[in-house]
């Protein structure tokens, strides 16, 4: 019984985020759409009333624990329908890569494509994603490209561009470099003997804390700059190879913290709201803080056990 309640209310949000969607996607351009969106919002209405109302009365959790089942419904529901599709996805993501690998070559920037001229000189790390965007509209061969259009995570595309935008901004204000500048000078005031544990600990632990509130892209730019300076045989010639390893830990572990530690976060956050999993900062921060920080305590006992005991490097 506790299955089929299951199985009805995960149906039943699925089908009340699709009719969402439909609605938000028409405006009020003209008295037939008008129409046509009320009637939409009616039927998000009742499906939300059955919703609460077979919640109500099953009595049990909001949770799903059976995941084995779950899953693998959602693996019946939502299989590879459209193969052409697909082989046409590879073909636009293989053609985005290769030039992202190209992009890096100096020699080769000047052979790239000029658009407009006078506003655009080289075909830039943007223009590259866009022109597999487009590439890949023309191959799929939609004549109505509003569905389509309608949805694009309209929302997380614009948080990630007021992320990106707040994070150059600080590391304008030199966020960033202070940052490093600290963790430099902390490591300076310990004895040559306690340096190296030192400093594992504390870029391990800054790099994790701070990439749980900012972007870690610009973090790591200029914790290597910091690692690299730590390293250099003019200054106190630690070990790179270990500095490197607690970089790696802190950058990417320190994601798990927040839900927007890391880009996959937010775009799991709105997939999950699409099907009517809905969880707020918060929340995520209950969960996903204290598994970072055991992740953390894990990366440290495994560079002091490897590093600072038994000097592996």
């Amino acid at each position: 019984m506790n299955t089929v309640h299951v199985c009805v209310g995960s149906e039943l949000r699925q089908e009340l985020a699709v009719w969402r969607r439909a609605a938000a996607s028409l405006a009020s351009y003209s008295r037939d759409e008008d129409i046509v969106r009320r009637a939409l919002e009616k039927k998000v209405q009742k499906l939300h009333a059955t919703l609460q109302k077979r919640e109500s009365g099953s009595g049990g959790s909001k949770s799903d624990p059976l995941f084995c089942s779950t899953l693998a419904q959602m693996k019946q529901k939502y299989r590879i329908r459209d193969k052409p599709l697909l082989v046409k996805s590879v073909v636009c993501v293989a053609f985005v890569v290769v030039v992202f690998f190209l992009h890096a070559i100096p020699e080769l920037r000047e052979y790239y494509i000029v658009i407009s001229r006078p506003f655009v000189k080289r075909l830039s790390l943007g223009w590259t994603a866009l022109l597999g965007a487009l590439l890949l509209l023309l191959l799929a061969e939609r004549e109505d490209l509003e569905p389509v259009l309608a949805r694009v995570e309209w929302s997380t595309l614009l948080f990630f561009a007021a992320l990106f935008v707040l994070m150059e901004a600080l590391s304008k204000l030199g966020l960033i470099s202070w940052i490093g500048r600290m963790t430099e000078s902390l490591i300076l005031q310990v004895n040559e003997e306690s340096r190296l544990t030192v400093a594992l600990l504390l870029i391990l632990w800054v790099s994790g804390v701070a990439s749980a509130f900012v972007d870690n892209i610009p973090l790591t730019t200029m914790m290597v700059r910091v690692t690299a300076a730590l390293s250099a045989p003019g200054g106190l010639a630690l070990p790179l190879a270990p500095l490197a390893y607690a970089l790696s830990f802190g950058a990417c572990l320190g994601g798990n913290g927040t839900l927007i530690g890391a880009s996959a976060n937010v775009v799991c956050a709105g997939v999950a709201e699409q099907h009517g999993y809905r969880f707020s900062f918060l929340q995520y921060l209950k969960v996903g803080f204290p598994v970072m920080i055991g992740n953390l305590v894990v990366a440290s006992v495994y560079l002091l056990f490897c590093h600072s005991i038994f000097q592996w490097h």
